[in-house]
């Protein structure tokens, strides 16, 4: 049931990737110049308190994690985001392999 969750999950990161590179091709042929959108803006969009409540938890983490890491992050491209999180899914929730060397249990 959990890797049906996790792979259902991922294909709908990956579709939500998808529409990502749609919207932003429609909007780099209309303005005539490359517009990506970043993670940091749709973050701004969708939740705009997010950023002033990860950036203590970050930093309480580790406070050099805050600004190389967190906010070089923050500027990828929510396509290749979206991508990346959902190969990680698709990943943990693919089939296992069978394991050499045992019979399986009937």
């Amino acid at each position: 049931m959990i890797r049906f969750l996790m792979r259902a999950f991922g294909y709908m990161l990956l579709a939500g990737a998808f529409v990502t590179v749609v919207i932003d091709g429609t909007r780099t042929v209309a303005a005539g110049n490359l517009i990506l959108t970043s993670v940091r803006q749709t973050l701004d969009r969708l939740a705009p308190s997010v950023m002033a409540l990860a950036q203590p938890a970050v930093e309480g983490v580790h406070a050099a994690l805050w600004d190389p890491v967190a906010i070089t992050a923050m500027k990828a491209p929510l396509a290749l985001a979206l991508v990346l999180v959902s190969v990680l899914f698709l990943g943990l929730g693919g089939e296992r392999r069978p394991v050499v060397g045992y019979e399986p249990r009937r």
